[in-house]
């Protein structure tokens, strides 16, 4: 196979293929070489007036919050359950990220947001900001933090809700408070997938196998779920 990509890869080079940048491209991602000018953080609330208290920031901070390479900023996950965000949540993020990032919001694989370039004195401001708009969840990539594809309600190839499932977990591992618990992830996922996809020593699956009708390939219905301990 390797042979094979390497055979077409060298075709597209000799008909007029463009060779792979040996530096990423201005704007290819949103990556900006000179960063725009942050935000000034003068629309951010006073830290603490959101009546929250000192220790769901302290939480927070420990689990939503990452210091970035450039020294005196942080990365900001904005945990979103299941990926649902409402149009009040979007104008408010969006004004949060000019008012204390770079202007970008990210989208992150496990359904969460990302604010970049975040001064680390404004934390506490951001924090309470993420608050009035109901989105100062901690335990970003922890347990609770479940995952989950939309299933039947959008999928025609879905059996279950698992949206529904989703739900349900995490009102369970809710309880839980043991370190090493709390690492794990969850991710639900109901749709047809290859069976080698579930094939994690971790995962535990209810699978019913049918074969196509051009009998050429194997395809996989389930409702599947796996927890994986995050990797550095």
């Amino acid at each position: 196979m390797r042979e094979q990509i390497e055979k077409e890869y060298a075709e597209i080079l000799t008909h007029g293929g463009i060779a792979t940048p040996e530096q990423v491209p201005e704007g290819f991602g949103g990556y900006e070489s000179r960063p725009r000018p942050l935000g000034p953080g003068a629309l951010l609330p006073v830290a603490g007036s959101n009546g929250t208290g000192y220790g769901a920031y302290d939480r927070w901070r420990a689990t939503n919050v990452r210091d970035q390479r450039q020294a005196g900023y942080a990365m900001v996950t904005v945990r979103v359950d299941q990926g649902n965000l409402t149009s009040d949540h979007m104008r408010g993020l969006a004004q949060l990220a000019d008012d204390a990032g770079d202007g970008l919001l990210r989208v992150t694989i496990d359904q969460n947001l990302m604010l970049g370039y975040v001064p680390l004195g404004q934390l506490p401001g951001v924090h309470a900001a993420l608050d009035r708009i109901g989105l100062a969840g901690a335990g970003a990539r922890e347990i609770e933090d479940v995952t989950t594809c939309p299933g039947a309600y959008s999928c025609n190839l879905a059996l279950t809700k698992s949206m529904n499932l989703g739900a349900a977990m995490q009102q369970v591992v809710r309880e839980y408070d043991d370190p090493l618990v709390r690492s794990l992830t969850i991710r639900s996922v109901d749709a047809r997938i290859p069976v080698a996809s579930i094939g994690s020593p971790t995962s535990a699956s209810t699978a019913m196998r049918a074969r196509s009708t051009a009998k050429r390939f194997r395809i996989t219905r389930c409702c599947w779920v796996g927890a994986t301990t995050k990797k550095a």
